[in-house]
């Protein structure tokens, strides 16, 4: 009698393993490749904010938030912020939001944009949470953008509700 040959595959034969491995690398290559491409958050023109002061302009790198994961997580866990940068929390449409300060572990200002670019309110010396229920800081009306910085940067630099914000994403 003849033994039935088997037909199933070993995943783990050689050639599989570097097909996979390839691939992979394939992956990791065309990812490498997208970040250093002009566009947002790319290596060659990271993504910064120009405010629109009465007094002049201030320039601002920024980190951007565009999902919602990168929403809930913001600057939390952070120790530490450079004196010039930011997280913009960039919205797909205008609406009310809502921001706190859990697990986050510097001061921060926080400031709530409209559309338009224009500042409608400032948060400033926004502390740390650390007891439950944390202070909620809310939009008050609609915005599409939300810039956090260090504590005390809106008041240094004499930035006021009024005043816009311009991106530069690319």
């Amino acid at each position: 009698m003849m033994k039935k040959k088997d037909s199933c595959r070993s995943y783990r034969s050689p050639s599989v393993v570097l097909f996979a491995l390839f691939v992979l690398l394939c992956i990791v290559t065309f990812i490498d490749y997208e970040l250093d491409q002009p566009g947002v958050g790319s290596k060659a023109n990271p993504p910064s904010v120009t405010i629109h002061t009465a007094a002049g302009t201030v320039d601002v790198s920024v980190e951007l938030a565009l999902t919602e994961p990168e929403w809930k997580t913001g600057l939390m866990n952070r120790t530490s912020l450079d004196a010039d940068e930011g997280m913009l929390f960039m919205f797909p449409v205008e609406g009310l939001t809502t921001f706190w300060m859990r697990y986050t572990k510097i001061p921060l200002d926080i400031i709530f944009v409209r559309g338009d670019g224009s500042i409608n309110k400032i948060v400033e010396d926004a502390q740390p949470c650390t007891v439950d229920p944390c202070e909620l800081f809310y939009s008050e009306i609609p915005v599409q953008y939300v810039l956090e910085v260090n504590s005390g940067f809106t008041k240094d630099r004499g930035i006021k509700v009024g005043d816009r914000i311009e991106p530069h994403l690319s």
